[in-house]
């Protein structure tokens, strides 16, 4: 154990309150958020984010509130919505499969979700849409 503090590579054992881990692999965040934009429409969990960043659960979370400034859920669901309003907007693809094809369960908790994000339903955002152009 003395040897580790006297190590000039002590900077590379990194224990949970390290300022240091985050510096060291800047890429992990980029490999996540990649794995994220390239699975918008499939189910993504925590664990396999954690997993791609090398890091446990709660480790990973506090990781990314920490760089992004929000929790993982919500930027989730922030890119998600985003990509929910693109296909609205350019296609004329039913609520129901856009749900499922930004990776939502359900078109009801899709439905919801979008409402809090947007303030308005996927079908009253789509309406206002058009009359807008």
């Amino acid at each position: 154990m003395n040897l580790i503090l006297v190590s000039e590579e002590k900077n590379f054992i990194v224990t949970d309150e390290s300022d240091h881990y985050d510096d060291l692999y800047p890429d992990r965040l980029v490999n996540v958020i990649k794995f994220i934009k390239d699975n918008l429409h499939n189910q993504i969990t925590l664990h396999q984010v954690a997993d791609i960043a090398c890091m446990t659960e709660q480790r990973f979370c506090r990781f990314f509130k920490k760089r992004v400034k929000k929790n993982f859920s919500q930027f989730l669901n922030e890119l998600r919505i985003a990509h929910a309003r693109e296909l609205l907007i350019q296609t004329e693809k039913s609520v129901n499969d856009i749900a499922y094809l930004c990776g939502f369960k359900s078109s009801p908790h899709f439905c919801h979700v979008f409402k809090g994000y947007a303030g308005e339903s996927p079908v009253q955002y789509k309406l206002s849409m058009k009359r807008a152009v």
